[in-house]
C-alpha cells in the first residue's frame, strides 16, 4: 500500500510602499489636477526553499481623471529564484480604475 505524505508549505509576503500623498500639481483640461507617484517593494518568503524566493520592485504614477475614474501607469521588475533557471521579468502596465 503506498504511503500518503503531506507536504506543509508556508509562504510569507511582506511589502513596503511609499507614496507621495500630496501629489504633483500639473495643468489639466479643467484647471489643475494632481498626480500621485509611488514606489513599492515586495519580498516573498517560501519555506520549501527556506529563503526569499521572489522579490518585486514597482514604480508608478496615478492620474485621477474624475472623482470616480483614474489612470495608472507603472513599471515592475520581478525576480524569481524558486526554480531553476531563475526568472527575471520586467514589464510596464496600464490600469484604468473605475469606482462606483
Amino acid at each position: 500500500m503506498p504511503a500518503l505524505t503531506c507536504l506543509r508549505k508556508k509562504n510569507y509576503k511582506e511589502g513596503l510602499e511609499s507614496e507621495k500623498i500630496h501629489g504633483v500639481r500639473r495643468p489639466g483640461i479643467s484647471g489643475h489636477t494632481t498626480t500621485f507617484p509611488y514606489v513599492r517593494g515586495e519580498l516573498y518568503y517560501d519555506s520549501r526553499y527556506d529563503k526569499i524566493a521572489k522579490n518585486a520592485f514597482t514604480i508608478g504614477i496615478v492620474f485621477p481623471l474624475t472623482k470616480r475614474t483614474e489612470f495608472e501607469l507603472y513599471y515592475e521588475d520581478q525576480r524569481d529564484s524558486s526554480s531553476t533557471p531563475n526568472y527575471h521579468t520586467r514589464g510596464i502596465g496600464l490600469v484604468l480604475g473605475l469606482y462606483f
